[in-house]
């Protein structure tokens, strides 16, 4: 309905998996078809009054993060810093899992952006009980409490959003800081004092296809005038 993207809706009916590790009931396989699954997608959009099949939104633009980024420099890099901070404690994120029993884990936060719809999200975000009463997810911006300026220093409202486009953007803006020049550099081992370098150690390719003229001492060398 107005909680899942669709693609992803229909891709879990056909394969159920753990969403939430601390939920003690599991979503059961029924086999069903692709067309069975495509109608149940249809139905809950239906019920939700949801638009069907869910609709590209305007914030997973690279352009929207570059003109937000623009105005409010290092906008992302604070968000995900504010909520690695706060949202440590019970969410999965990427690598990282935090202490304690695995049952009793929030939803990992790098599927976020394929799972959820944004307007959904965000009203999550803002004030989850109002979704799920009995949520254990607290409130983090709450409406004109500005709080954690440490970690991203603006508005409750700033906040949020700029948490939202984190979470919508997951993949891409992870992506944006790990490269593989880095990667080489930190798993490459040490260079060993006097060894050859591989520059050194390896002859040039069209040096190595050409082998080196050899001249005969009893051969008369060429006339030039001839």
């Amino acid at each position: 309905g107005k909680k899942t993207q669709t693609a992803w809706l229909y891709d879990f009916l056909l394969d159920p998996h753990p969403v939430r590790p601390a939920a003690v009931l599991r979503m059961p396989k029924f086999n069903m078809s692709s067309d069975e699954a495509r109608k149940l997608v249809a139905y809950f959009a239906a019920v939700d009054n949801a638009v069907h099949p869910y609709q590209f939104d305007q914030r997973t633009r690279t352009e929207h993060l570059v003109s937000t980024e623009a105005e409010r420099p290092e906008r992302l890099d604070d968000a995900l810093r504010l909520t690695v901070v706060v949202c440590k404690q019970c969410h999965k994120m990427g690598d990282f899992a935090p202490a304690g029993q695995p049952a009793a884990m929030a939803p990992n936060l790098d599927r976020i952006h394929k799972r959820l719809r944004p307007d959904y999200l965000r009203q999550w975000l803002a004030k989850p009980t109002s979704i799920l009463p009995y949520t254990n997810m607290p409130a983090n911006f709450e409406r004109n409490q500005a709080t954690n300026q440490n970690l991203y220093h603006g508005t409750t409202s700033e906040q949020l959003d700029a948490v939202t486009d984190l979470l919508l953007n997951y993949d891409q803006v992870m992506k944006d800081r790990a490269t593989i020049s880095k990667l080489v550099e930190e798993w490459s081992p040490p260079a060993v004092p006097g060894a050859a370098t591989p520059d050194a150690a390896a002859p040039d390719a069209a040096d190595a296809a050409t082998p080196p003229a050899t001249t005969n001492p009893d051969q008369p060398e060429p006339d030039p005038d001839q």
